[in-house]
């Protein structure tokens, strides 16, 4: 729980950090990058609620922190910094570069099926995931309309199938830049009478 809001705006290979302090330290420290390893830091000594930063890549997730601190030399700071605010970014966002992986289907019957499915990894998603679209396709190409599901889950339940049909699962991964590749499932079939064992699929994935 942190005391404050740290927004940020793309400026082409900027980001402008603007944040409202809770009172007037002698400093703060801005503290980014994108892993531990990856970190540049800078201390701001003016009493000003806003700093640009530079040289940001594209596609890539950054992790921006604002400490405040009434001890600006750097040797000594950090016993006396406070955490203001974190929060993370993209200057510019992409479209996932894979699907998801590890497409099960389960539970299939006569008109209805379950597919699951691991989300896509952060590294792969070179923006921030706002969903999946699935849709599945009968043996005669006829395609559903795609479904939107928000990123919290993975697993739907396809309903309206028709028998002794089958079918392929299509799902992709969408950031606000658009969507990514499809990830095909391996063709299923619905039974004329009853249900069918669950199934587990590998997956092949449509390159684009």
């Amino acid at each position: 729980d942190l005391p404050g809001q740290i927004h940020v705006k793309s400026q082409g290979t900027n980001a402008i950090v603007t944040w409202t302090p809770e009172y007037n330290p002698k400093c703060f420290v801005v503290d980014w990058g994108t892993s531990k390893e990856n970190m540049n830091m800078k201390i701001i000594t003016t009493a000003t609620g806003n700093f640009t930063l530079d040289n940001f890549q594209p596609y890539k997730l950054y992790k921006i922190m604002v400490h405040a601190s009434d001890v600006c030399q750097c040797e000594s700071f950090i016993r006396h910094e406070k955490t203001f605010g974190v929060t993370h970014f993209y200057s510019v966002e992409g479209v996932p570069r894979t699907g998801p992986t590890n497409v099960t289907i389960l539970n299939i019957t006569k008109h209805s099926a379950i597919v699951k499915w691991a989300e896509i990894a952060a590294e792969d998603c070179l923006g921030f995931l706002q969903g999946y679209r699935i849709s599945y396709t009968d043996s005669s190409r006829k395609k559903s309309p795609a479904v939107t599901l928000n990123t919290s889950i993975t697993s739907y339940h396809l309903t309206g199938l028709k028998e002794k049909t089958t079918y392929r699962v299509q799902i992709s991964g969408f950031t606000n830049a658009g969507e990514g590749p499809l990830t095909l499932s391996q063709p299923f079939s619905t039974p004329k009478y009853g249900t069918v064992e669950p199934l587990c699929i590998c997956i092949t994935q449509h390159e684009s």
